[in-house]
Order: C-alpha cells, then structure tokens, then sequence
C-alpha cells in the first residue's frame, strides 16, 4: 500500500480512535496489569523460545554491520 494512502486515513483514524482512549482512560484501565495478565498465559517454555530468537537477532544485525553488508 502505498505511503501517502495510508497517511491519508491518518486523520481519520485518530478521530475514530479518540473517543476509545478516553473511554479506556476514564474506565480504570490499566495496561500495565493487562499487559502483565497477557503475559502470565505464555508458557516458560514459550517465553525462553522468544526471548532467544529475539534476542538472537541482534547479533545477527551486529554480523551484518562487521560483514559490511545490509541487514534486509
């Protein structure tokens, strides 16, 4: 899609999303313990096989930068 489509919706978008924050902000809700509830339901087993790829990824960004080469 194209950049300039996208950012055209932006306004739109943001009008649209306006009255969900403040819904969100005037009901309690808190992310924090949201995000920490969403977290308690992933495995040890899962999380461990995240944080390795994810963390795994870095060093092949900095082999690239060594090598000269691009990271696509």
């Amino acid at each position: 899609m194209n950049l300039r489509r996208i950012l055209a919706f932006a306004p739109l978008l943001a009008l649209l999303a306006a009255p969900l924050c403040a819904h969100a902000a005037g009901s309690g809700f808190d992310a924090e313990q949201a995000t920490r509830a969403w977290f308690d339901t992933i495995s040890p087993e899962a999380r461990a096989r995240s944080n390795a790829y994810c963390e795994g990824g870095y060093w092949l960004q900095r082999a690239d930068l060594i090598n000269g080469r691009p990271n696509t």
